[in-house]
């Protein structure tokens, strides 16, 4: 999950700092640095972060799966808006 879906988070906040620019997106996107630099420096921090999650989650009874997969939601769009933003 994390491999597919951190490019294309990654993708879309560059096209959201290039203010909404096709061109200079698709520039950011296709140059060396944000495919050896950004993209596994956010897929590390994603696999930090989910795969305990993950794990502890699905130890808990079914009641508190969901609150706590929230919990975890929350604190991981905070941590990616950190690696993904400028």
């Amino acid at each position: 999950m994390c491999v597919r879906a951190v490019p294309e988070g990654l993708t879309a906040y560059r096209f959201r700092d290039t203010h909404f620019s096709f061109s200079r997106t698709l520039a950011t996107v296709r140059s060396r640095s944000f495919w050896v630099r950004e993209v596994p420096q956010s897929i590390i921090g994603c696999w930090m972060v989910w795969l305990p999650a993950v794990t502890l989650i699905y130890c808990l009874p079914g009641s508190l799966q969901i609150p706590l997969f929230v919990l975890v939601s929350c604190f991981w769009s905070l941590i990616f808006n950190l690696l993904a933003g400028k």
